[in-house]
């Protein structure tokens, strides 16, 4: 927590973007819910990877007829869209919803290369053992996607993705970011400061 993660990330889908592809940035971090999970999965698919889609209002249409629960669909005032569900369906429906959010990328990824970043991806853990599993299952199915799983709780990532039984075992490349030894740092806060017009103290 705190060394820069979602910066990088970040940066990471600024560059995709710029080479052409389609990508977007999901954070769980206030997900306390399965519900509030696919809201937010859905939300993000929409603003990031389809978001390009969804400027015309027939598209938008189109692609929330495939969510098998009706969206209560909010813009704010930067345009950017939120989606809400009504509560009361069952924890294998939020499921369903979750895996038709993400089966939307499949269809990007026919047009262009596509991919999502889900970070604190650890809250799945908190919430709900079970979710690490639901989304192994939905990432298997989108071969032609890449989603990046992120964490700010090493354990838990851990959990999710070492040892028999972990959800996430075997998927892809796994990438811990390592303490950054204090020459680099000292040298990149020292740049930043000076670029900013101020003064610090390495001996500090």
């Amino acid at each position: 927590r705190r060394y820069g993660k979602s910066s990088l990330l970040l940066r990471a889908i600024d560059r995709v973007r710029r080479r052409g592809g389609s990508s977007g940035y999901v954070s769980l971090i206030r997900c306390s819910s399965r519900r509030e999970v696919a809201e937010a999965v859905a939300s993000g698919i929409l603003n990031g990877p389809l978001s390009s889609l969804t400027r015309r209002r027939e598209n938008l249409k189109e692609l929330l007829r495939d969510l098998r629960i009706a969206p209560v669909l909010g813009v704010d005032a930067n345009g950017a869209f939120s989606l809400s569900f009504l509560p009361g369906a069952a924890p294998a429906d939020w499921e369903a919803v979750l895996a038709d959010s993400l089966r939307l990328l499949a269809r990007r990824s026919e047009q262009r290369p596509t991919s999502l970043v889900l970070d604190e991806f650890q809250r799945v853990v908190e919430i709900d053992e079970g979710l690490g599993g639901v989304f192994k299952a939905i990432a298997d199915e989108l071969s032609s996607v890449s989603l990046v799983f992120a964490g700010s709780k090493l354990h838990l990532m851990h959990r999710l993705a070492t040892g028999p039984g972990a959800p996430l075992l075997g998927m892809g490349e796994r990438i811990v970011l390592d303490v950054i030894p204090e020459e680099a740092m000292t040298k990149y806060l020292t740049h930043r400061a000076v670029a900013a017009g101020k003064h610090m103290n390495t001996h500090a």
